[in-house]
């Protein structure tokens, strides 16, 4: 999986070997300077196995999901000296490389950052609940991940069942109804 930065300079990727001997692959990312074709690896030592890079739209990060204890939660990578979040306002800053998860259980999956990066947009699952869309906050005051009322998406799914006029019909008004309750 590749995802090119907002600025076009830089391409993250995520790498892996293939196995030899019985051994599983070891997947890493790997920052590739599009100009230059130079690459440098990024959180270098980190055990998980990155998936679908997405870029911060200032570009201080990536954010990634990753199997972890059977979830798959979002986590923040820093990109370049000096970036992550709250840097701009002197909340200190980190190093590049530095992983940060910011969420809880379930496991995420398509990943969308909102222009203004204040927040992610994400597919959730878990064993408690069937799969649903999740806003995760990415503001300064941490971290605050939203999903719509169960109950409210529920009581949408059937109403649009009674009143079914085509399933692609239906699959919107479901996702509108999510999404405007995550607003």
């Amino acid at each position: 999986t590749a995802a090119v930065s907002p600025d076009g300079a830089t391409v993250a990727v995520v790498m892996g070997a293939d196995p030899d001997g019985g051994r599983a692959p070891s997947p890493w990312l790997e920052l590739v300077d599009a100009a230059t074709g130079e690459r440098r690896r990024l959180a270098e030592g980190w055990d998980r196995w990155a998936q679908g890079p997405t870029w911060l739209p200032d570009g201080s990060g990536l954010l990634v999901t990753a199997d972890d204890h059977a979830h798959g939660p979002l986590f923040r990578i820093a990109v370049g000296e000096g970036s992550g979040a709250g840097a701009a306002e002197g909340a200190g800053a980190e190093a590049e490389g530095t992983v940060r998860r910011l969420t809880g259980n379930g496991a995420l999956h398509d990943v969308v950052v909102a222009p203004d990066g204040s927040a992610a947009y994400a597919l959730r699952a878990s064993w408690a609940h069937p799969e649903e869309i999740v806003r995760v906050d990415l503001g300064a005051a941490g971290v605050v991940v939203h999903a719509p009322d169960a109950a409210a998406v529920d009581a949408d799914a059937r109403a649009g069942d009674e009143a079914r006029t085509g399933l692609g019909a239906e699959v919107r008004e479901r996702l509108d109804s999510a999404v405007t309750a995550l607003r």
